[in-house]
């Protein structure tokens, strides 16, 4: 159909990107200037919905996007305490230490923003 036209295809992942109508946000910086930024949709105090952003690398996207899987569906007091340990063994990224750390950092403060601006409006 397009003989003469090259695509380019980038592997991106389904959860990548900001989330419209989104109950909580939050960036994080890392100690390089990179960042992982996190959107959540919350229902009956469970995180239905998860995107990210982050403009370090492929593994952090990685890291980042399987933090988003792992939060899906659980209660923001489960997610709130997600830890290192268990995202390096969801996802099979040990070598990436300083991307899940700035990502567990992100989707923490995405949660307590939420919860902060929960209690400013009752």
């Amino acid at each position: 159909m397009f003989p003469d036209t090259k695509i380019k295809c980038k592997r991106v992942p389904l959860n990548f990107g900001p989330l419209k109508n989104a109950s909580g946000n939050a960036r994080v910086y890392s100690g390089d200037g990179g960042f992982a930024e996190f959107w959540i949709i919350v229902r009956d105090e469970e995180i239905a919905k998860a995107g990210f952003i982050t403009n370090i690398s492929e593994e952090c996207m990685l890291s980042c996007s399987a933090l988003a899987e792992m939060a899906e569906g659980m209660k923001l007091s489960t997610a709130y305490s997600l830890n290192k340990s268990q995202l390096t063994e969801y996802a099979d990224i040990n070598e990436f230490e300083s991307c899940t750390n700035t990502a567990i950092a992100a989707i923490k403060e995405t949660i307590l923003n939420y919860q902060k601006a929960v209690t400013e409006i009752t």
